[in-house]
């Protein structure tokens, strides 16, 4: 299933916000400029006057934040139940002068060559099984300088989310719930996670995050991207690393501007990076681990496998609970030098997947792992490539 054809289907707005809520839109734009101006290191003023494509815009709040900096817009979103929003958004922020074009159809489907300064693809292109080649016809119509800001679940940030969604699909295996997306399953799925929600800043509902993350067919091994892969594509593409949240690149501390870093030492610094800080991403903090190249690949596979064991299982809803014996992997993590409750709280965690039967009893065995309640990981990553044929 395409991605816009399943927020259709369960008629999902992932970024919906109030039209008439001033707090709410400046709210939405101080997001958007930290995003861009503060950790992508691409100022605001950017975008004024440049011809940007916005792929996947949904209602339009990403458009309305390009146009009131200045930018000339084409949009392009698959779901056509979008275009009463996007107008109603545009006429009333009174943005159509900035508006080139409307299209509804499928990025898949786009034919034009038309060169754009800046492409938007957040939130959709990691669930299309063809996103290297969507990629590739993203560099086509990007003019030389410009820049393209992607967003993708990280297989590493994901982790967390991962174990929520497995802790969610035995909350419903247990009361029996077969109808998946429903909103049996989404009052049940509150009662798991509704306090920790409230702890993090959000400006979505918790019915919303449960509907597009945990009930997505998409939170799963088969779409998990990394920057390490995207960037290994890129350059294939004449694309080269502009920035990234979380950052992956940091020019040396001291360093004289005379002595040029060449772009492949930069890519392998890039992908050592990665291999480093995907713990980081994982648990959603510095860990500090000791950069033991064999132990972290080694570690690196206890993960995935975890991972994919737990993306089967998800697929469902009358699959058996994996068994996984996480001692061992705590113990990986313990020799890299992160030794932290948490990991036993992870091991507490898949013997009560693996045992409990007892509704009220697995909920309140969740509830009470506080540290992984209150545990997000660094799943949302924002990538930004830039296109230049000089080396």
């Amino acid at each position: 299933m395409k991605q816009y054809l399943f927020y259709k289907q369960y008629k999902i707005n992932p970024t919906k916000i109030e039209l008439n809520s001033k707090s709410g839109i400046n709210s939405y734009f101080n997001v958007k400029k930290n995003l861009y101006q503060n950790l992508l290191m691409i100022p605001c003023k950017f975008f004024f006057k440049k011809k940007i494509f916005d792929i996947g815009c949904g209602s339009g709040e990403s458009t309305l934040f390009f146009a009131k900096n200045g930018g000339l817009v084409t949009t392009l979103e698959a779901n056509q139940n979008n275009k009463f929003f996007q107008n109603k958004l545009f006429n009333f922020f009174k943005i159509k002068k900035n508006i080139e074009s409307q299209l509804f159809m499928p990025f898949q489907k786009y034919k034009n060559k038309k060169k754009f300064d800046f492409i938007s693809a957040e939130g959709w292109l990691h669930t299309d099984n063809k996103k290297e080649q969507l990629l590739r016809n993203m560099s086509k119509i990007l003019s030389e300088n410009g820049i393209i800001v992607i967003s993708f679940y990280d297989r590493y940030g994901s982790f967390f989310e991962m174990i929520k969604k497995t802790a969610m699909w035995k909350l419903l295996q247990i009361y029996n719930v077969n109808k998946i997306f429903s909103d049996e399953s989404i009052n049940l799925s509150k009662k798991l996670f509704a306090l920790g929600f409230k702890k993090i800043p959000n400006r979505r509902k918790i019915e919303t995050w449960i509907s597009d993350s945990l009930l997505s067919p998409f939170l799963t091994w088969k779409y998990l991207w990394s920057t390490e892969e995207i960037i290994f594509y890129a350059k294939k593409l004449n694309l080269k690393y502009y920035s990234s949240t979380p950052s992956l690149y940091e020019p040396p501390y001291i360093s004289w501007y005379k002595k040029i870093t060449n772009e492949q030492k930069i890519i392998y610094k890039l992908r050592s990076n990665y291999t480093y800080r995907k713990f980081d991403f994982m648990f959603g903090k510095q860990l500090n681990l000791k950069y033991q190249e064999k132990k972290l690949n080694d570690l690196s596979n206890d993960i995935d496998k975890i991972l994919i064991s737990l993306s089967k299982y998800t697929l469902n809803i009358n699959n058996e609970p994996p068994i996984i014996f996480f001692k061992k992997t705590k113990n990986k993590f313990k020799e890299l030098g992160y030794s932290d409750p948490i990991l036993d709280e992870l091991e507490a965690f898949f013997e009560i997947l693996k045992n409990e039967q007892r509704p009220k009893n697995f909920i309140r065995k969740y509830i009470d792992l506080s540290i992984i309640s209150n545990t997000w990981g660094n799943l949302n990553h924002y990538l930004a490539l830039t296109k230049s044929n000089q080396n």
